[in-house]
């Protein structure tokens, strides 16, 4: 199974990155994945709208986490230095797809919770029960006390 993909393609910059599995997304990669996407959403910033300093600044970040801080690393020791940038390009590449995807997710909660917030506003809550004669309240005795 080949994992050289075209330009663009996520396995392909997964492979370049230094994930060991980069079909799978579990393991280091989603670990990789939350912390960049934890990073974004602490700092407030809209996920596909991030400004050249923002971009600098969360692909800095990716590149102290390992295991692409230990690929960048290996590949300033034993390879060639164009092969430097490459790496910079598909981590690039990551960050933009993790930022789509967690764009995607905000929109769906935040569409979720909206259309929460009007059914709650719009209906009675449903009763469990189907008539009031049925539910036996408890009766209460409040004791007045002096202190």
């Amino acid at each position: 199974m080949d994992i050289r993909g075209s330009y663009g393609d996520i396995v392909y910059a997964k492979s370049w990155c230094g994930f060991l599995n980069p079909r799978k997304t579990k393991g280091a990669y989603s670990t990789w994945r939350d912390q960049v996407k934890a990073y974004i959403t602490a700092l407030s910033w809209s996920p596909t709208c991030l400004t050249d300093q923002q971009m600098k600044s969360v692909i800095s970040f990716a590149h102290s986490l390992p295991p692409v801080s230990n690929r960048m690393t290996l590949i300033k020791i034993k390879h060639r230095p164009e092969d430097i940038f490459e790496v910079e390009r598909q981590i690039r590449h990551l960050v933009r797809d993790i930022g789509r995807k967690l764009q995607a997710t905000n929109n769906r909660l935040y569409a979720e919770r909206a259309e929460g917030a009007l059914a709650t506003e719009d209906t009675e809550p449903e009763s469990k029960c189907s008539s009031l004669s049925t539910v036996r309240f408890p009766i209460l005795r409040l004791v007045p006390t002096i202190f």
